[in-house]
């Protein structure tokens, strides 16, 4: 649980950044991966990497989100606990759209939810699928080689 407070305050700290702050924390992973992609990017260029930088930032944002939310309503013994990992994930990333609607700089955008909802699924299937793995290898028994 103290986890799932503190990683909302890390979202949070982050909506929390001006637009221009915002900007800046994202340009120099952009301008590193734009210069990968292209050498000398256009702005063109540069800024369609810097949209998919933010986006694919706050995709894993709420994924981590997604997979302690997960972990701690199936600690709560809840049912349908992936289920209520993708709620709490849906009203997180919704109150995050809003809250962006108070910062200078900032705007709200139902794409944003979706994208945020679209990490968290991952960020649950991706654990649900770890688990899958490491359950198989700990039922197999081992080989005997001689």
């Amino acid at each position: 649980m103290l986890l799932l407070a503190l990683w909302i305050g890390v979202i949070w700290g982050f909506s929390a950044q001006s637009g221009t702050n915002s900007e800046v924390s994202s340009n120099g992973i952009s301008t590193r991966i734009a210069e990968l992609l292209f050498r000398t990017p256009s702005k063109a260029q540069y800024f369609a990497v810097e949209c998919w930088v933010r986006k694919v930032a706050h995709m894993t944002e709420f994924a981590f989100f997604a997979m302690v939310a997960l972990t701690t309503v199936e600690a709560m013994k809840a049912r349908r606990p992936g289920l209520r990992a993708m709620l709490l994930t849906a009203l997180l990333a919704s109150t995050d759209e809003l809250h962006q609607l108070f910062v200078p700089g900032r705007n709200a955008m139902l794409a944003d939810v979706l994208i945020d909802c679209l990490g968290g699924a991952l960020g649950v299937e991706v654990l649900l699928l770890i688990r899958r793995i490491f359950w198989k290898r700990s039922r197999m028994k081992p080989v005997d080689m001689h």
